[in-house]
């Protein structure tokens, strides 16, 4: 199912109008692996967060809808943004960092999204570091419902 046949039915179930603003649909990582991966823990209800390196743009506000796919474009879950800011890489605690429902420990977690940041600063021509700024995201999966 495609991202706006996804949102279409979420919003059919739950009686709302389609949202004025455009919603944003793709996958989350860079990968399709990671995509597969990321979405699979959305959908199981274990990652309830995300964050990605600020350029220049504004946090989605509170009740934002993001249908998210895997990498070839399959929908697969429709999230809402409960809380969203901007914050230095370092700032991010291991009580933010968990709720991405990626790692077990913060260290793995610092080691990984370090790496990740790296390598897409290269590729977007930006550089990391610790005090960049960061978007980080809190959201619920809105549908699926959770069974």
């Amino acid at each position: 199912m495609k991202g706006e046949a996804l949102l279409k039915e979420y919003l059919q179930a739950k009686g709302l109008p389609h949202p004025a603003e455009p919603v944003e649909t793709g996958p989350f990582g860079d990968s399709p692996e990671m995509a597969r991966e990321l979405l699979a823990l959305i959908v199981s209800g274990r990652k309830q967060a995300t964050c990605w390196a600020c350029l220049n743009e504004e946090p989605p506000e509170p009740g934002c809808l993001t249908v998210v796919t895997d990498w070839e474009g399959e929908a697969g879950a429709v999230i809402e943004t409960v809380r969203a800011r901007r914050m230095r890489f370092s700032d991010v605690t291991w009580e933010l960092a968990r709720k991405e429902g990626e790692d077990e420990c913060f260290d793995t977690w610092r080691g990984g999204h370090i790496r990740f940041f790296t390598e897409e600063g290269r590729r977007e021509g930006y550089e990391f570091s610790e005090e960049m700024e960061i978007i980080f995201e809190e959201f619920r999966m809105v549908w699926p419902e959770m069974k």
